[in-house]
């Protein structure tokens, strides 16, 4: 089937360069065949790579067997006595925003992951924004580090907003997200997007509870054009309401232009 689709693809690019003529309609095929060769190859890689990392636990979806989190005290008890009972699968050795430790926690993250995720502001309208700057691969310890410091600026965002609880009424879709990809290459984005998942596996037992329908607007800013192949291992993790708010947006656009401006 790989292989029929494979001719048929290459037939319609050979097709659409029938009006031209020579030099100029060989090359073009050869272009346009090469791009969706690296395409399909990006996406056959990132197949067989991450599914080495990601594996289904019932319907807690995929988990991150990439960099080591530190261990988790032993036994439901300790999850029961921090108030995780509500949030199924939170990691414990994360430290969450009502636990007396966590402003101790946020101000122990280094400098250089503190760079990662910020706050940006307000936009002109009135959503709190939060920017990732730079995406880049992560070591072991940073993954837990940026976790944390994930939980830390999304609490402060909340708070600027007066958020209090999941579907809080009047505050619903008042936290925008803009992720800027311009480093994300052909050669660098499998070992980003293993980074990325480890946060996102780790935060979301409670992010996905606590946050419900904040965010209003995900904006995934100059994305490269194998961005399919990346988006496909990486949205299973997003619950629903988060999918549809998710843009994929040119700096050279209107919106663009718009989130760019963070």
């Amino acid at each position: 089937q790989a292989r029929t689709c494979t001719r048929e693809r290459i037939a319609c690019l050979r097709g659409g360069a029938r009006q031209m003529g020579g030099a100029a309609q060989a090359s073009w095929v050869r272009r346009r065949t090469a791009r969706w060769w690296l395409a399909a190859g990006l996406g056959a890689a990132g197949t067989v790579l991450l599914s080495t990392r990601l594996s289904l636990r019932g319907s807690g979806g995929p988990s991150f067997d990439g960099p080591e989190a530190p261990a988790a005290p032993p036994g439901p008890a300790a999850g029961d006595a921090r108030g995780l009972a509500q949030y199924p699968g939170a990691p414990a050795w994360l430290v969450y925003p009502w636990e007396r430790s966590f402003p101790q926690a946020c101000s122990g993250v280094p400098q250089a992951v503190i760079g990662v995720i910020k706050l940006g502001g307000k936009d002109t309208q009135g959503r709190e924004v939060i920017v990732v700057h730079s995406l880049k691969q992560l070591s072991a310890s940073e993954v837990p580090q940026l976790s944390q410091h994930a939980l830390c600026v999304l609490d402060r965002a909340g708070k600027a907003l007066g958020w209090k609880r999941p579907l809080h009424e009047g505050k619903m879709y008042t936290l925008r997200v803009v992720v800027h990809c311009s480093s994300l290459t052909s050669t660098n984005w499998l070992s980003i997007v293993q980074s990325a998942v480890g946060v996102i596996q780790a935060i979301r037992p409670f992010v996905n509870i606590h946050y419900d329908h904040l965010p209003g607007s995900i904006d995934i800013l100059d994305p490269p054009s194998f961005v399919s192949a990346v988006w496909a291992f990486i949205n299973p993790l997003f619950d629903q309401p988060t999918r549809d708010v998710v843009r994929f947006l040119r700096s050279t656009s209107a919106a663009g232009r718009a989130s760019f401006d963070f």
